[in-house]
C-alpha cells in the first residue's frame, strides 16, 4: 500500500505552530490519501472527529462521570443505530490515554461502558469525541466493488463484524449475515481487513489525536493495531513500546505484506526487556523490521493487556 503524500504540509505547519505541547488539546487538521491493493489488507484510520468537549470531572462513581455545569443536551451522547456514537477519553492521571463509550447522558453526567472508568480518579481531566464509522473511513474510496468487496472487524468480544458493499445504502455496507444496511465503529489506533477485487484509493480527513491512546489487546483474538500517524512516520518496531505489556517468549506480533496477499511479513516473539523481539523462527533478535505510521500489524496475547500508543507529535 503505498500511500500518497497529500495534506502533510498542512500536518508540517500545524505541528510547527502547536510546538508539540500535547497538553493544548487543540485540534490540528489535515487530510491524507491511501491505495489499497486488490486482494486482502489491513487499513486503519489515522485521523480523528474533533473533540467535542473538554473538562474535568467533578467526581467519578462507577460507570459514571460527573462534571459540574458542563452545557450538554440530555442524549445529546447516546448510541446511534444500535452503536456508540461517542467516546469518552481520561487525559490525566493513571486511566490517562484510556477510552470509554459514552451509554446515555444527562445534563451533567455520563454513564459509560465500564466501571473502570472509576480508577481515573475523581478529578481527572477529559475529552469526548464522535466515534468514526466505516461507512466515513472508505466514503470517498474509488472502484470499490458492490457485492464484491468485503471487510471484516474484529471486536473485543471475540466476534467479528462482516460487512459486503453495497453503494446504493446511506452507509455503503450491509451485513455479512443478514443482508441489512449495517455499518461498525473503527477506534483510534485500531484497524480492520478490506478484501477488493480491485484497487483503488480513499481520502481520510480529520484531526491529528494530540494525546497518548491506551490500546486493548485481546487474548486470544485477532489484535489489529497501528501507531496511527499519518505524517510520513515509519519507526523499528523494538522502537514503538509495544512489548512494554507483552509476555516474555509467549506473546508474538506480524507484520504483513502490502501486495494484497495479506502474506506475514515478519513473525516476531517477544524476548523481554533485553532482547525485544525476535524472529519467531530463529529466536535471534530482529533488526529493520519496520512500522509506518498509517499501517497496521497484527498482536497475539496470552493475557489481555494494553499498548500505550504516544500522540503522533511525540513519536
Amino acid at each position: 500500500m503505498k500511500k500518497i503524500n497529500l495534506g502533510l504540509a498542512i500536518f508540517a505547519a500545524a505541528i510547527m505552530a502547536v510546538n508539540a505541547q500535547t497538553n493544548s488539546y487543540s485540534d490540528v487538521v489535515g487530510y491524507y490519501t491511501k491505495s489499497f491493493p486488490a486482494g486482502g489488507s489491513l487499513q486503519t484510520v489515522a485521523l480523528l472527529k474533533p473533540v467535542t468537549f473538554q473538562g474535568a470531572a467533578s467526581s467519578i462513581v462507577g460507570a459514571v462521570l460527573n462534571a459540574t455545569s458542563p452545557g450538554w443536551t440530555v442524549d445529546q451522547f447516546n448510541p446511534a443505530n444500535s452503536l456508540p456514537a461517542y467516546y469518552v477519553e481520561i487525559t490525566s492521571g493513571p486511566r490517562a490515554g484510556y477510552l470509554y463509550d459514552i451509554i446515555s447522558n444527562t445534563a451533567s453526567s455520563l454513564t459509560v461502558s465500564s466501571a473502570d472508568i472509576a480508577n481515573a480518579g475523581g478529578t481527572a481531566s477529559f475529552l469526548i469525541r464522535a466515534h468514526t464509522n466505516l461507512s466515513e473511513a472508505l466514503k470517498s474510496s474509488n472502484n470499490l466493488t458492490d457485492y464484491g468487496d468485503q471487510i471484516t472487524v474484529f471486536n473485543g468480544d471475540d466476534s467479528s463484524g462482516n460487512f459486503i458493499r453495497d453503494s446504493s445504502t446511506s452507509t455503503g455496507w450491509l451485513d455479512a449475515t443478514t443482508f441489512s444496511e449495517s455499518d461498525a465503529v473503527i477506534y483510534p489506533s485500531q484497524g480492520y481487513v478490506l478484501t477488493a477485487i480491485s484497487s483503488g484509493d480513499y481520502m481520510i480527513t480529520g484531526t491529528l489525536k494530540s494525546t497518548p491512546t491506551v490500546v486493548p489487546l485481546y487474548a486470544g483474538q485477532v489484535n489489529i493495531v497501528s501507531l496511527s500517524n499519518p505524517g510520513g512516520i515509519t519507526k523499528d518496531i523494538q522502537n514503538i513500546d509495544l512489548g512494554v505489556n507483552l509476555i516474555d517468549y509467549s506473546d508474538q506480533v506480524a507484520t504483513y505484506l502490502n501486495d494484497g496477499s495479506l502474506g506475514t511479513q515478519s513473525a516476531l516473539l517477544y524476548g523481554g526487556g533485553q532482547d525485544g523481539f525476535l524472529d519467531a523462527t530463529t529466536f535471534s533478535p530482529v533488526t529493520g523490521v519496520n512500522v509506518a505510521g498509517e499501517e497496521a500489524v497484527i498482536v497475539s496475547v496470552s493475557s489481555s493487556t494494553t499498548w500505550s500508543v504516544k500522540a503522533p507529535l511525540n513519536q
